[in-house]
C-alpha cells in the first residue's frame, strides 16, 4: 500500500507521469485489484505507448486472467523495446509455458 501512496503522491505532481500509472497498476497488481490495475496501466500507455514497462505490467495482467496469448503479445513488445526489461524473459518463458501445457492438454 505504501507504494500506491507513493505512486499516488508522483501523479499528483506530475499526471503525466507514465512510469507513476505504470506501476501503480503493477502494485495494485500485485495485491488483487485487477480493475483499477488494469485503468492504471492502460493510463500509462495512453501516455507513452512505448514504455516496456507498461506493456510488461499489462502483459502480467493478462497472465493473471488467464489470458495467454494477449499476455505473451504484449510481453514480447516490452522485449522489443528493451530487452532488459527487469525478468521480461522469465515472463515470456513462463506464458510460453503455460500455452504449450492448453495445446497439450487437447490432446489427452
Amino acid at each position: 500500500m505504501a507504494a500506491i501512496a507513493d505512486f499516488d503522491k508522483v501523479i499528483k505532481i506530475d499526471p503525466k507521469s507514465a512510469y507513476a500509472y505504470t506501476n501503480r497498476g503493477y502494485a495494485k497488481l500485485k495485491l488483487g485489484l485487477m480493475d483499477y490495475c488494469l485503468n492504471d496501466i492502460e493510463k500509462g500507455l495512453n501516455i507513452d505507448d512505448t514504455n516496456p514497462y507498461a506493456h510488461r505490467n499489462l502483459g502480467l495482467y493478462y497472465l493473471e486472467i488467464g489470458n495467454y496469448g494477449q499476455a505473451l503479445e504484449e510481453l514480447k513488445i516490452a522485449y522489443n523495446l528493451d530487452r532488459d526489461t527487469h525478468l521480461i524473459k522469465d515472463f515470456i518463458v513462463i506464458v510460453e509455458q503455460k500455452l504449450t501445457n492448453i495445446t497439450l492438454d487437447k490432446f489427452k
